[in-house]
C-alpha cells in the first residue's frame, strides 16, 4: 500500500490538449462546432460523474494549470494498493476516515477511527492485473503531511487519518477458525477452531458429536452475549459459524514515513 497525490496541473494540461486535437481534427473535418466547446472533461474514472475540470471556456485568463477543477478546493490524494485482494473479493470496501486519539491500557494514548468525518473514494482504477487505485477528495485546507500523515506524538494534536479495508455486511461467510483445538470447546463460539469441531479427528467435514450439546455466548461484546447451543437446529449452526467481517486500518504515517502506527 503506498499514498500518491495527484499533479492537478498535469491533469489539466493532458486534457486540455486533448481537446484542442480534437477541435483541430472536428473543424478539419467540417463538423458543425464550436471549437470553444470542452468535450474531455474527465481524466479519472470518477465514481459520482463529477468532472476533472470545468470548461476550457470559463478559465479565467493567464491562469495556472492546476486550478480550474470544480472540486472542493482539497487536495486529492490516492492509495495504491498491489494485492490479489481485489480480483479475489472484488465487492471489498475502501475509504478514508480521520482518526483521534484516546487512552490505552498502559496509561498512553492509541490512535483510534474517529466516529464521523468518514470519506469514500471520489475515483477508482486499475493499472495493470493487480495494482488497484483509489482517489480521495480530501476536505479543504487538509496538509498532506501535516494533518493526514499527523504526528505519532499526542501532545501535537495531529492524529492524521486512516485507510481503511472492509468486507462488505451483506455478504456473510460462514465456516470455523483453522487449526487445531487447545481445548474440548472454546471459550467463545466465533473462536471455535476446526480441531475443536471435529475432535482432532482430521475428518473431512464436521460431525455435530464432538460438541453436540456444548452452550456458549458468541464473544462478550455488547449484544453478541447471547448464547447458541451446538447442534440444536440449523439456524444455530449458522449464528455458531458466522465469521465477523474482516476490517483492516492503516495509518498515514505508516505509508507517507514508513513509520509504526501508535
Amino acid at each position: 500500500m503506498a499514498l500518491a497525490s495527484v499533479d492537478d496541473a498535469f491533469v489539466e494540461a493532458f486534457l486540455l490538449g486533448v481537446n484542442e486535437e480534437l477541435a483541430r481534427e472536428l473543424v478539419w473535418r467540417e463538423a458543425p462546432i464550436d471549437p470553444r466547446d470542452t468535450w474531455m472533461r474527465r481524466f479519472w474514472d470518477s465514481v459520482d460523474g463529477e468532472e476533472d475540470i470545468a470548461p476550457v471556456a470559463d478559465w479565467p485568463p493567464r491562469s495556472a494549470l492546476g486550478a480550474h477543477g470544480p472540486g472542493n478546493g482539497g487536495a486529492a490524494l490516492v492509495l495504491l494498493i498491489r494485492s490479489e485482494l481485489f480480483r479475489r473479493y472484488p465487492s471489498t470496501l475502501v475509504s478514508a476516515t480521520p482518526a483521534t486519539w484516546v487512552p490505552d491500557a498502559t496509561g498512553g494514548w492509541s490512535r483510534v477511527e474517529a466516529p464521523e468525518g468518514a470519506i469514500d473514494p471520489a475515483f477508482v482504477g486499475r493499472l495493470g492485473p493487480d495494482i488497484s487505485f483509489f482517489g480521495f477528495e480530501l476536505p479543504a485546507g487538509l496538509d498532506l503531511d501535516r494533518d493526514v500523515a499527523g504526528s505519532p506524538d499526542q501532545g501535537d494534536g495531529k492524529p492524521g487519518w486512516f485507510f481503511v479495508l472492509e468486507q462488505p455486511a451483506a455478504e456473510p461467510r460462514f465456516g470455523l477458525d483453522a487449526g487445531a483445538g487447545k481445548a474440548a470447546a472454546p471459550k467463545y463460539w466465533k473462536n471455535v477452531r476446526r480441531g475443536q469441531a471435529t475432535g482432532d479427528t482430521g475428518a473431512s467435514y464436521v460431525p455435530l458429536a464432538p460438541l453436540a450439546g456444548t452452550t456458549l455466548p458468541y464473544d462478550r461484546f455488547g449484544a453478541n452475549t447471547w448464547t447458541e447451543t451446538w447442534a440444536r437446529d440449523a439456524a444455530a449452526m449458522a449464528r455458531i459459524t458466522l465469521q465477523r467481517p474482516v476490517r483492516v486500518l492503516m495509518h498515514a504515517d505508516r505509508m507517507l514515513r514508513g513509520g509504526r502506527d501508535g
